[in-house]
């Protein structure tokens, strides 16, 4: 059974979690602005982790971050990146995950709309956003380069009050 997972604020004592997940980003989903240059350079310099980037947790234990870019206040919008570690991406994992870090964007920004990117080909995460009723918006083609090669990615999003239905039916379930 998967346990609770909780978001917490990054701290600096989790550089070495991050640069470890950054490090292994051939297996990820799309990252955003954060890169082991990024992290290398946070920790020579003994700067303030981004405030916008959130370690999720079960049972004590780190599992992914997730970082919130683009967030516009005046459209009431954001777009957070999700990655969970390679040994936690069974599919209920990941949905437990995506559902913590969707109620977190739409409790702690107070947005409107949560605008998710996903690789075409993690099929996972793309079956995932589909059963819980999150929308395909658009395919981005050739949006993701990895290594010398593009690859398409596709938009998803989910609006304040199909997230509210969302978890007032969790909630009913439980």
């Amino acid at each position: 059974m998967v346990e609770h997972i909780t978001i917490r604020q990054a701290v600096q004592s989790d550089l070495a979690f991050l640069t470890q997940c950054v490090v292994s980003q051939e297996y990820c989903q799309y990252i955003g602005s954060l890169s082991a240059t990024d992290i290398e350079s946070i920790k020579k310099e003994n700067k303030k982790l981004y405030n916008d980037i959130y370690i999720l947790e079960t049972g004590g234990r780190n599992i992914g971050f997730a970082e919130f870019y683009g967030y516009d206040p005046i459209n009431r919008n954001v777009s957070p990146n999700v990655f969970l570690v390679p040994n936690q991406r069974c599919t209920r994992v990941a949905g437990r995950a995506l559902f913590a870090v969707l109620k977190f964007a739409f409790e702690y920004y107070h947005v409107h709309k949560v605008i998710l990117v996903v690789y075409g080909r993690n099929q996972t995460m793309r079956h995932i956003l589909t059963k819980r009723g999150i929308v395909e918006e658009a395919l981005l083609r050739q949006r993701i380069k990895i290594g010398n090669e593009y690859e398409d990615a596709f938009m998803y999003s989910i609006l304040e009050p199909e997230f509210m239905a969302m978890y007032q039916k969790q909630k009913r379930d439980q």
